[in-house]
């Protein structure tokens, strides 16, 4: 009798164990992938560094996922106790959104390029996992979510039709075309919370799911509005200070920030730019006119102090950016917040050479002489190339492969980036696999002396520089060009 009170207060003991380890917080999630479809999406489009495939936000710190090989196993991490939310994109253009635990067992399965996902520890309720799966599939437009389903009439307007009705005719066509898709868009968001009304009502949808997903199509019915200015700058104003989003629905907030932020206030400053990037004003005066704004909470405004001083940096000369970063200094104290912008900017901080004399840069940040570069007693083949410059990639594999047949004979190939971003720089580097002794980048990009000595309009650009260091052919033919064996078996002919 005895031995078995034992034997029961044993496994009770075993089992209170058990339940406690379970219950309690491991702070990580364990993803298993099987048959993770590693090439190219199904729309032919390659993910960029800052088109994360699939992104885990804890809290609001992003972390990239990136599995090895098709079937592979990751342990992440994490800080939350609450939720998490998982973002995976199956195409350029789409995703879905998963709402998972600290401790969750996530196993991530494919058909095509299409996640199947399943939490494996714990009991979940029927659309769980699968609740994005079930909202595209009823209301998506071939699966595209709805702010995509917005910006379709930017994706399919033929802009031939200006030359066949002129350009008024036209633009109103595109307005029209544009309210249609804005119709749909908020038909398809209010038919997903119809849904998820019902499913939490049949208990197939679990609050917290519930919860994470209401938020969404508010925040995105919210942007929406925003960008047809359906919602008035005081409105919007109002809506924000007295939001108050869960942490993993940042992104989300910010799009509809960044959105409302844009279209109700930045779009009115009278400066027009043809930056092409969809604002084209003046940033400077949106810098100004936030400075003195009261409409925004301290953290919305010192966030979009931050963007417009980024949008400055890209869109304005240096002297305009370092004047308008000193600024922000004085009015964001947040070291998280200003940072990332010095290393982003990292180039502008440099000082230039007073003598004017041609610089790159080195991956230690090192300037050297642009003449020492190209004056090595060697053929060089120069490449003007940018991490984001997508015709400048796609000939990597061919400069590879040109490489490998020339160097041993005599021909030094070079590739001086364009970027100004040098985290971004440094991670292309890596993913072409360039070596340091043969990459550098130009300290001011477009306005550095060697960019306008060379007169470069555009890049990709190639050049030949001969043994002397002085320019044989200043546009040469590219890697994947079949001229350019011949102009260096011609160059080496007399070497």
């Amino acid at each position: 009798m005895k031995n078995i009170l034992y034997c029961t207060l044993f496994f009770a003991f075993i089992l209170a164990c058990s339940n406690n380890k379970l219950s309690q917080p491991q702070n990580q999630i364990e993803f298993i992938f099987k048959n993770y479809p590693q090439a190219e999406d199904d729309l032919g489009g390659k993910y960029s560094a800052s088109q994360a495939k699939i992104l885990l936000l804890d809290n609001d710190k992003p972390i990239v996922l990136s599995p090895k090989k098709a079937n592979d196993t990751l342990l992440i991490k994490v800080e939350s106790v609450e939720h998490l939310l998982l973002i995976h994109r199956f195409t350029t253009v789409s995703g879905l959104d998963i709402v998972l635990k600290n401790g969750d067992k996530v196993l991530v399965d494919y058909k095509g390029h299409f996640p199947i996902l399943k939490i494996t520890n714990r009991k979940t309720l029927k659309y769980d996992c699968q609740l994005d799966s079930l909202i595209l599939a009823k209301f998506g437009d071939k699966m595209l979510s709805p702010m995509i389903v917005y910006v379709t009439p930017l994706m399919k307007f033929d802009l031939a039709i200006v030359s066949k009705i002129g350009l008024p005719a036209a633009k109103k066509a595109y307005l029209k075309l544009q309210t249609d898709y804005f119709d749909k868009s908020m038909t398809f968001l209010q038919q997903g919370q119809s849904l998820i009304d019902s499913l939490r009502n049949q208990n197939e949808l679990s609050n917290e799911v519930y919860t994470v997903f209401k938020e969404r199509i508010e925040l995105q019915t919210q942007t929406l509005k925003a960008s047809e200015q359906k919602i008035d700058l005081q409105d919007f104003s109002s809506f924000l200070k007295t939001y108050q989003p869960l942490g993993i629905m940042e992104d989300y907030y910010k799009t509809l920030l960044e959105t409302g932020y844009d279209t109700l206030m930045v779009k009115k400053q009278k400066t027009y730019f043809d930056f092409k990037d969809g604002v084209n004003r003046d940033y400077r005066e949106s810098f100004e006119a936030l400075s003195k704004s009261d409409l925004f909470t301290e953290k919305d405004k010192a966030y979009l102090l931050c963007r417009e001083t980024k949008r400055i940096g890209y869109s304005f000369n240096k002297s305009d950016f370092l004047a308008y970063f000193d600024r922000l200094k004085t009015m964001v104290k947040d070291t998280g917040m200003i940072n990332p912008i010095q290393r982003e900017f990292a180039l502008k901080f440099i000082v230039s050479d007073e003598t004017k004399t041609a610089k790159v840069l080195d991956s230690n940040k090192k300037a050297l002489n642009f003449d020492a570069i190209v004056s090595q007693n060697k053929i060089i083949y120069l490449d003007f190339w940018a991490s984001w410059c997508g015709p400048c990639r796609a000939e990597m594999p061919a400069s590879k492969t040109l490489k490998a047949e020339y160097e041993k004979q005599g021909v030094k190939f070079i590739y001086i980036s364009t970027d100004q971003d040098l985290n971004a720089w440094a991670k292309a580097v890596k993913q072409i696999g360039l070596l340091p002794n043969e990459s550098y980048v130009l300290p001011d990009g477009a306005e550095s002396a060697i960019y306008k000595q060379f007169k470069i309009a555009s890049i990709p650009r190639y050049m030949i520089f001969g043994k002397d260091g002085k320019v044989i052919n200043a546009d040469a033919p590219r890697p994947s060009d079949p001229r350019i064996k011949q102009v260096f078996d011609e160059l080496l002919k007399h070497k």
